[in-house]
């Protein structure tokens, strides 16, 4: 604060810090000049700085402005629960530490597909919040979580996370082998009934004769015909 007085009379400085017209810092000054530390909270935007100085028989009030520049939101920790999931029905948590100097609440954006496309927003506390992704059914493979936060200026930096998502094998319903074949020789059709979330078509391997080797290997058909000569 620049000061000046005709008569050098003792001086009493008070200022207005966060414009409020509430004068929160007085001190004595010396001439010419003198400062005067100022602690406020605000948000972004102007705040109207009062000056006001007494020399006990008049005073004069003067201004001055601040301009708070924006802080975006930061993300401190990203987390899934579980990071492993099965195909198929797929739900998972997205576990959010989050701050901001000011704005509370904040808005959190989640692409919980890994679709690139922000789908889910809500308002949080700008500590961090925890969110329920359901993606429906879905199949195997490796999907890119993404979030990000927002107060009224801007958004902070995306930050990712992976979800797994593991293979369910195939389910075998039933076999049924059409029998019974004479000793020596003769045929059975062996026929399996089995299914799968997602893949098809399915692959088939038969183990005719019980030695441990899948000596049939075929897509799709579930049915093999098996033959069983002398050694059988």
């Amino acid at each position: 604060v620049l000061l000046g007085d005709a008569y050098d009379d003792p001086l009493t400085v008070s200022v207005d810090c966060d414009g409020d017209a509430i004068y929160d810092v007085t001190q004595a000054v010396v001439l010419p000049s003198d400062s005067l530390a100022c602690n406020i909270v605000a948000g972004d935007g102007s705040v109207a700085v009062g000056v006001r100085i007494d020399d006990g028989a008049a005073q004069t009030v003067s201004s001055a402005t601040l301009t708070v520049v924006n802080q975006l939101p930061a993300i401190l920790s990203l987390s899934l629960n579980p990071t492993t999931v099965d195909e198929g029905n797929v739900s998972f948590d997205v576990a959010l530490a989050t701050t901001d100097p000011f704005d509370d609440p904040l808005t959190v954006d989640l692409d919980c597909d890994g679709d690139a496309v922000f789908e889910t927003s809500l308002f949080a506390p700008r500590a961090g919040t925890t969110v329920t992704c359901n993606l429906g059914t879905v199949n195997d493979g490796a999907v890119l979580v993404a979030a990000r936060m927002a107060d009224n200026v801007g958004f902070s930096p995306v930050s990712t996370q992976t979800l797994t998502i593991g293979n369910v094998a195939p389910a075998i319903a039933g076999a049924v082998a059409a029998g019974p074949v004479l000793e020596g020789s003769g045929t059975a059709l062996v026929t399996v009934t089995a299914s799968d979330a997602f893949d098809a078509p399915l692959t088939y391997r038969f183990d005719c004769d019980d030695d441990g080797l899948y000596e049939v290997t075929q897509v799709a058909d579930n049915d093999v015909i098996c033959g069983y000569g002398p050694s059988n």
